[in-house]
């Protein structure tokens, strides 16, 4: 591939994100499943699998994830563990869906691998005092 059309692939593949989180923020997650699933299937795939796949397995696992299909959800996080181990947002993504499952101890731990590796990222701070609070009124509960 010339540098050219990596280019342009480079551009589709921005392109697809930002369509797919407008259908995220949508609440069009079978659509944006698909669009980011498309995108990593694509023919521009070269490009996206160096910076840009991270971004649309992590779109892809939050999709499942809110449709309910979490071992599809699993398998798209596990994926991007391999590509990208310290991306935080997989940490983070981890425990959206360990909560999802009700895995506290597991949804904690992820949020807290998520914070350590960007302490910027405010879903994985409220998983954290959420769960440690939690936590605290059981504790308290038990007394």
């Amino acid at each position: 591939m010339d540098l050219a059309n990596g280019d342009r692939a480079g551009s589709a593949a921005m392109d697809g994100m930002a369509a797919i989180d407008e259908q995220m923020r949508g609440g069009y997650f079978v659509a944006a499943a698909e669009a980011a699933q498309r995108l990593l299937d694509a023919d521009c795939a070269p490009a996206i699998h160096t910076a840009r796949a991270p971004q649309a397995l992590y779109r892809l696992a939050v999709c499942r994830r809110h449709l309910g299909e979490f071992d599809a959800a699993r398998r798209a996080l596990d994926e991007l563990a391999g590509a990208a181990p310290d991306f935080a947002r997989l940490w983070q993504e981890r425990g959206h869906l360990a909560g999802a499952l009700g895995q506290r101890e597991a949804a904690l731990a992820a949020y807290r691998e998520a914070v350590r590796r960007d302490d910027a990222l405010l879903a994985s701070w409220r998983g954290v005092a959420a769960l440690a609070t939690a936590g605290l009124r059981r504790e308290a509960g038990a007394w």
